[in-house]
């Protein structure tokens, strides 16, 4: 109960430290393009990092903090959907699943959860497409306890068949409801349309491919990510720097140093002409509509300039999409777009709104003129009211140890330089409106765009025709 008691009350403290937090940042929002120039003079916090390396190949990152009596534990785990094969596609998340759910020999669900719960600890696990993740958030006075279990969880999960099938079949409960909402289609048919039907980008589980998936192939999966060579580690909060490495060097020296993960995608071909799609969802009174082409890599030299032409373009309230498409045309209940970016493999641009079914075509006409506009000319005050947009956000990144922690691990998983992110701000303030410009006619193509729209059929197909030859697709 005592432990119960001291994370409510250093939950509460955080909770409040956030909300301070966040009534002083809405003191300084942005009112004239002179605040822009204000946030070069941010001061950003540079705590300590420590780092080694076990000779099993598994790299640790630790900040030690005292404000709070907890310590946050992170792994990054060289692996993702990525390695799901293709007539397996689920593989990676059920097999996240059942590493939490199905506990290990040691420690059975029921009495790992029992652990946890007493402990008012946390240990959550999960693949994404790209990376895999498993953290435990704890008391200081537990790690020593708690930290064996963690790391017997990650090396030697149990994989019950009783809590495959579990796993398996709320999968497929959320297959089955997948088609629900139009957002949900037009983003999953979007990414077939962007990236290939067959792609593995755009791949998703379905029923023949989780009823596919057995024991052994979770078995197969974790011994292939979990080795030493995939695996990072961080540690943030308050902790005995001597006694952390000895604690962590016992435990995670269990490793096998194995093979490292290799990440090698293919390439993505863009579309070089207009296509127009519909996906017929009579139930709605609306049309949902996602239009763009392929984004870029992490990697462009013209990722700072990307990132001031997304503010100018899709930044919030300010931006010129919720500015023209929203406000002053009427034309969309919600509205959004960036050109994204991802380290591995290309992104995706896109827009993306949802409009009353008769304005289908007026509200893809003015999505094509602004991205025109912004190929044309952006203002000063546009510029500067996008950088200090981006600058006053970016803080966050760094308002906390764990974050910081968590930024750093980001940019070792990836091969990139620790002080990517200072080094990106400085960039940013330099770019000029003229750079934006041609950044938005070099990467942005109306004339190459890829327009899905969700709704009615016959009503949508009809406006569209009047824009050029539309394509009838089935719910994916």
């Amino acid at each position: 109960m005592g432990h119960n008691i001291l994370k409510t009350v250093v939950l509460t403290g955080i909770i409040l430290w956030f909300a301070a937090a966040a009534a002083q940042e809405d003191s300084q929002s942005v009112s004239s393009p002179d605040d822009a120039r204000e946030t070069s003079s941010i001061s950003w916090p540079d705590p300590k990092v420590d780092t080694f390396t076990l000779d099993n190949k598994i790299a640790f990152f630790l900040i030690k903090e005292n404000t709070l009596p907890l310590v946050h534990i992170r792994v990054m785990v060289r692996a993702g959907s990525f390695l799901d094969p293709k007539d397996k596609t689920g593989l990676a998340e059920i097999t996240a699943e059942v590493m939490r759910t199905g506990g290990t020999q040691k420690y059975p669900p029921e009495e790992l959860n029992a652990l946890l719960a007493d402990k008012a600890a946390e240990i959550s696990m999960g693949f994404d497409f790209i990376s895999g993740s498993a953290k435990m958030d704890i008391l200081r006075s537990d790690l020593s306890q708690l930290l064996p279990v963690f790391v017997d969880l990650l090396k030697q999960p149990a994989f019950p068949e009783d809590k495959i099938t579990l796993a398996k079949q709320q999968l497929k409960t959320r297959i089955a409801r997948r088609n629900d909402r139009q957002a949900g289609i037009a983003r999953r048919t979007f990414k077939q349309l962007i990236y290939g039907q067959d792609s593995i980008f755009a791949r998703e589980p379905e029923y023949k491919t989780v009823a596919s998936i057995s024991r052994a192939d979770l078995l197969r999966f974790h011994n292939r990510a979990y080795q030493g060579a995939n695996l990072i580690v961080g540690i943030a909060g308050d902790f005995d720097p001597e006694h952390i490495r000895s604690l962590l060097k016992k435990e995670f020296s269990a490793f096998a140093a194995g093979e490292k993960v290799d990440i090698t995608l293919p390439s993505v071909d863009a579309q070089k002409q207009t296509s127009m799609y519909v996906v017929n969802k009579s139930d709605v009174n609306q049309s949902y509509i996602i239009m763009g082409h392929l984004g870029g890599r992490r990697i462009n030299p013209d990722y700072p300039t990307l990132q001031v032409m997304n503010q100018i373009l899709g930044g919030g309230f300010s931006g010129r999409l919720f500015q023209t498409i929203r406000s002053r045309m009427g034309l969309a209940y919600s509205v959004s777009g960036s050109y994204g970016s991802h380290y591995f493999y290309p992104g995706t641009f896109h827009i993306a709104l949802t409009t009353k079914t008769a304005a289908t075509r007026k509200a893809v006409q003015a999505v094509r003129d602004e991205i025109r506009d912004l190929q044309e000319k952006i203002t000063a005050e546009e510029l500067n009211r996008a950088k200090a947009r981006f600058l006053n956000s970016v803080v966050f990144y760094y308002d906390q140890s764990e974050k910081i922690l968590e930024r750093r691990m980001y940019y070792a998983y990836r091969g990139m330089a620790q002080d990517t992110l200072q080094e990106l701000i400085k960039k940013i303030e330099q770019v000029t409106a003229p750079q934006v410009v041609q950044a938005a006619r070099k990467h942005l193509l109306p004339e190459a765009l890829t327009i899905l729209t969700v709704g009615k059929q016959k009503q949508l197909k009809k406006q569209l025709q009047a824009l050029g030859t539309v394509e009838i697709l089935p719910q994916p």
